[in-house]
């Protein structure tokens, strides 16, 4: 009765063993970073193949996901951001299906939820993921204007 006792839980070993290394690992290394002015090329870019994207069959469809809390996305956004708090995003998500490329932010250069948020997609298994770096604060600081209650790109 030992020796099977020991056979199982070397089997349960193996299999828990084998689980945890087939979970998508990530690193920096595997974020795409984008700045203000290629942001803005990438939603420009989106927005005048978006007529045409069906002839190809490919998705240009470009969205930009604010990861903060609720209450700071609704103070100021970028444009046509959608918010998805960063504990909030999951596979399968309806919002970000058909994307060709998803764009992650945050509220500034020392924020870690936007490339928390990038590593998490990409692990989730989505692709094509941006980190805008800077997120709001570098917006900002570009002359870009936001949405929101307290339009502070004037």
């Amino acid at each position: 009765m030992t020796k099977i006792s020991s056979w199982t839980v070397m089997g349960c070993l193996l299999l828990s063993l084998a689980a945890c290394h087939s979970q998508t690992k990530t690193s920096d290394k595997d974020i795409q970073l984008i700045d203000a002015k290629g942001l803005v090329a990438l939603l420009n870019k989106s927005e005048s193949q978006s007529s045409f994207g069906w002839l190809s069959g490919n998705s240009s469809k470009v969205t930009v996901v604010d990861v903060r809390p609720a209450v700071q996305y609704k103070a100021a956004h970028i444009p046509g951001a959608i918010n998805i708090h960063l504990p909030d995003i999951t596979s399968g998500d309806m919002r970000l299906s058909g994307s060709g490329a998803l764009v992650v932010y945050a509220g500034g250069w020392n924020d870690y939820r936007s490339p928390a948020a990038a590593k998490k997609l990409i692990a989730l298994g989505y692709k094509n993921i941006h980190d805008f770096r800077g997120g709001l604060e570098a917006w900002i600081a570009d002359g870009q204007k936001t949405e929101g209650q307290a339009q502070v790109s004037d």
